[in-house]
């Protein structure tokens, strides 16, 4: 008896990969005498389940649509079943330590989403030139890619992308940003990068950018070509200076450029928008001079600790709205009774002024700290979720990989999920 069945197992599967690979040639997928039919699921999620291979029978889910395999602990994914898989708008392989290769059919996805390759340590490289016009939302965290494939510059639909955690991509290509006109929010944290193409200043819809935790040495004068950029964020590289084009972006509101080789304050000074300028150790030995009030009435936190401050000008106690100023770690700060006496009335949080408000939370890396009532405890402002000066959404970095994209931005996953199948 377990012969006969094994044997017609067998059968069986030759027979389904029969018809994929007739299907593969003449693009019609027959089932007819097989004793099967094709499933009408469009969404599987089949993530932590251990898995180390997908069935050939997965081919005939010829309406599939999201794919989620998060967290097992696949070796290869079969090009096969991938060619079958033409309608797939959604793509979770995140967290398989063990798959070193994506199948080239992916990049013929053209209705492709939403992509998530996060914590695949032996990837090395995405699809060959991938056509995905569609594509929204691309993650590709804690990899081993050491470059993206030029063709990604044609996403134009492209609206989120986080690209962190890379160390061996130390390059992009030139033109790589030139029609992401669509992006709002960019991720290249903790990787190699030693520059920024020109290309980023045709991003005109970017909300937020994060640089931070590369090599980076300058930023191109084509920042000033963002002008919906709200937040910057470039702590952790290379800077001896900001570009003067920063000044030209009328809703940048948040910039930190903690742990960089700055020695002077931006010039010409940022916009009237500021409410947050965060320098922390950098090489700054003076704020004299710099038109504080003028041109930052809103700046409300200021951070300035571990530079090589002596002196602090009256005129922060011009700034109304300032409610932290930080310049633990400087020889010597002097500073103002009038700011002084701001601090002690609890008007300004502050350190090393000598009189401290009570309340006045310490300052750390930002990255694991809780966060304060309002926020004040981190000086990175990447990491902690619902800081009122800090992206709440912002992709961890590489080791853990935003839940691996299982929260849907798409119409089409949400509505799909009552027809999904997790057996």
């Amino acid at each position: 008896m377990g012969s006969s069945t094994s044997k017609e197992a067998k059968a069986s599967e030759r027979a389904v990969k029969a018809a994929v690979k007739a299907g593969k040639e003449t693009g019609k997928l027959h089932c007819q005498g097989l004793g099967l039919e094709v499933l009408s699921e469009k969404s599987l999620i089949k993530a932590d389940n251990a898995l180390t291979a997908l069935p050939d029978s997965l081919a005939l889910m010829a309406d599939l649509q999201l794919l989620y395999l998060a967290n097992n602990a696949l070796v290869e994914l079969s090009d096969d079943v991938a060619e079958a898989l033409i309608a797939m708008q959604e793509l979770n392989v995140s967290g398989n330590p063990e798959l070193a290769a994506l199948p080239a059919a992916w990049s013929g996805y053209t209705d492709l989403r939403q992509l998530y390759l996060n914590d695949l340590p032996l990837l090395a490289a995405l699809p060959p030139a991938p056509a995905w016009p569609r594509l929204v939302v691309l993650h590709v965290c804690g990899t081993a890619v050491t470059a993206l494939p030029a063709e990604l510059r044609d996403c134009v639909a492209l609206a989120h992308i986080a690209i962190n955690g890379n160390k061996q991509l130390a390059a992009l290509p030139d033109d790589l940003f030139a029609s992401w006109a669509a992006c709002e929010k960019l991720f290249l944290m903790d990787n190699a990068l030693a520059a920024v193409p020109d290309s980023i200043g045709a991003m005109t819809s970017l909300q937020k950018l994060y640089l931070s935790d590369n090599a980076i040495a300058e930023l191109p004068d084509a920042v000033g070509n963002l002008v919906a950029l709200e937040e910057l964020y470039i702590n952790n590289n290379a800077l001896s200076a900001l570009p003067a084009s920063l000044a030209e972006l009328p809703m940048l509101n948040k910039v930190y450029a903690n742990g960089n080789e700055l020695t002077l304050l931006p010039q010409p000074p940022l916009g009237s928008a500021l409410e947050i300028l965060s320098l922390n150790d950098n090489r700054i030995a003076s704020v004299d001079g710099y038109p504080w009030a003028e041109s930052h009435p809103e700046l409300k936190f200021l951070h300035l600790a571990r530079n090589a401050l002596t002196h602090l000008p009256p005129v922060f106690a011009a700034l109304a709205q300032l409610r932290v100023c930080e310049v633990d770690g400087n020889p010597a700060v002097e500073t103002q009774p009038d700011l002084i006496a701001r601090i002690a009335a609890g008007l300004v949080r502050g350190w090393s002024f000598g009189v401290e408000n009570q309340d006045s939370p310490h300052s750390g890396s930002g990255e694991s700290s809780e966060s304060g009532d309002d926020g004040e405890s981190s000086d990175d402002g990447e990491s902690i979720e619902g800081d009122e000066h800090i992206d709440a959404d912002a992709p961890p970095t590489a080791a853990s990989t935003h839940n691996n994209g299982q929260k849907s931005f798409s119409s089409s996953s949400s509505s799909s999920s009552s027809s999904s199948s997790s057996s």
